[in-house]
């Protein structure tokens, strides 16, 4: 039975074998994603962040992200993983070993456009055959795009795409008009959830950001006065209690 520990201030996975004592040890702040499109010039990740290289051997493009979760418990705490992501073009994914146990992705993104719809149903197709095949045995994030001047997404598109949807192997099917840097780091976010499902237990999407410069934290301005607010008469500042009580229950 997997149980996921601590081990040296880091969340690793312990599996225990069938003999006493056997055990293997799995960081699960490392994670790595497939990002496959289906355009054959490769710019979805290059849009993400600006980590993004270009690989000539491999003919993809790579990036290592810093997602930091921050912790529920202590309000300035953060738990930092990291996610390698690989992004190729759909007919040459073979590229990417799924077999290999150290190599294989933990997530796949998988980004089809639904503007020419035969094509579409292809890809999701495609995508189906893979996962019935056993070819791709981790989560599977669906991302159906299309470009805002095509109108809505054609009912058959739609369909397949709710059919795939209910696969176990799916974790989630989104569907969006245009794919902007701000979904994409979304999917991240949602990658390392479906990749590590126990982070889903306690901590919400919203709570990853990736620390690459790009996203700056949200910080609550000081509340500016109202200049036509009534300003409070010398008798109620007088009779005000001189502290307020506050109850917070979590």
């Amino acid at each position: 039975m997997d149980t996921v520990v601590e081990l040296e201030q880091k969340r690793v996975c312990r599996v225990m074998s069938g003999k006493r004592g056997r055990f293997t040890v799995e960081n699960l702040n490392h994670v790595r994603c497939a990002l496959i499109s289906d355009s054959e010039n490769l710019g979805l990740l290059e849009k993400a962040t600006t980590s993004a290289h270009y690989d000539e051997a491999s003919k993809t493009m790579m990036a290592r992200l810093t997602l930091n979760m921050k912790e529920t418990q202590k309000k300035n705490s953060e738990a930092n993983y990291l996610m390698d992501v690989v992004e190729t073009y759909v007919d040459e994914c073979d590229c990417i070993n799924f077999n290999d146990t150290f190599n294989s992705p933990h997530v796949i993104i998988f980004a089809l456009s639904t503007d020419d719809k035969s094509q579409a149903l292809k890809r999701i197709e495609f995508v189906r055959r893979k996962i019935d095949s056993q070819e791709w045995i981790c989560p599977v994030i669906l991302l159906a795009y299309r470009s805002p001047d095509r109108g809505s997404t054609p009912y058959d598109v739609m369909k397949q795409l709710k059919e795939l949807s209910r696969n176990s192997k799916v974790f989630r099917c989104m569907e969006s008009t245009g794919l902007g840097r701000s979904l994409l780091r979304h999917c991240f976010a949602v990658a390392l959830m479906a990749a590590r499902p126990f982070l889903a237990t306690t901590r919400a999407e919203n709570d990853v950001c990736i620390d690459d410069g790009m996203e700056k934290r949200r910080e609550k301005l000081p509340r500016k006065p109202n200049m036509e607010e009534k300003i409070p008469s010398i008798d109620i500042l007088q009779n005000k209690s001189p502290f307020k009580k506050s109850c917070r229950i979590q």
